[in-house]
């Protein structure tokens, strides 16, 4: 199985963790290839991603807990834009067919997130 994106949490936090394994369920049952890696420092698994050719990585961070946003970022413009986990899924199938260079940030750009309620 190809990844096609991978799912990293800012840091070892439980919620963090939590949300970022529910993300990449989320995303599996929806038919993306995703893998999920919390080795290390967010930087150098950063660079780990780019290395291997992800060419999709989406961090879960605390603005993730506050308000349903993710920051996905792409391998060629290695920029990030934020993203609402509701999204997140038709986001990802639109930007593998997207040409990164030079990056098209409107591509990633949501008008008013909702707020996502805590999967519990």
């Amino acid at each position: 199985m190809n990844t096609y994106i991978t799912v990293l949490p800012l840091v070892k936090d439980d919620e963090l963790v939590g949300r970022a394994r529910s993300i990449v369920h989320m995303c599996r049952r929806n038919g993306l290839y995703v893998s999920y890696d919390d080795e290390g420092g967010i930087v150098r698994r950063y660079h780990r991603h780019d290395g291997i050719g992800t060419p999709l990585t989406v961090t879960i961070d605390y603005d993730t807990l506050s308000n349903g946003t993710v920051a996905v970022r792409t391998q060629d413009c290695t920029e990030f834009s934020r993203a609402h986990v509701y999204d997140l899924v038709d986001i990802i199938m639109a930007g593998l067919d997207m040409d990164c260079s030079p990056c098209n940030e409107d591509a990633w750009t949501l008008d008013e997130p909702a707020i996502l309620p805590n999967p519990e």
